[in-house]
């Protein structure tokens, strides 16, 4: 695990239940399937380490502190 910069694509073939982790996310976008999430650089997560989800066809960042 390290640090995420740029584009983050994850999920073949439109997977959805693939994840994306980082140490420190610092990526304006990601992809997992066929979902985009846009994140800016003022959020709270930036920089911070992150498990990124896709549930309910939302794409979810939550802060994992035990990286």
């Amino acid at each position: 695990l390290g640090k995420l910069q740029g584009l983050a694509h994850a999920g073949y073939r439109g997977d959805e239940a693939a994840s994306v982790s980082a140490r420190s996310f610092e990526s304006g976008q990601v992809r997992i399937g066929r979902k985009v999430g846009l994140i800016d650089k003022s959020s709270d997560i930036w920089g911070k380490s992150v498990v990124i989800t896709v549930n309910r066809d939302e794409v979810l960042l939550t802060e994992w502190p035990a990286i």
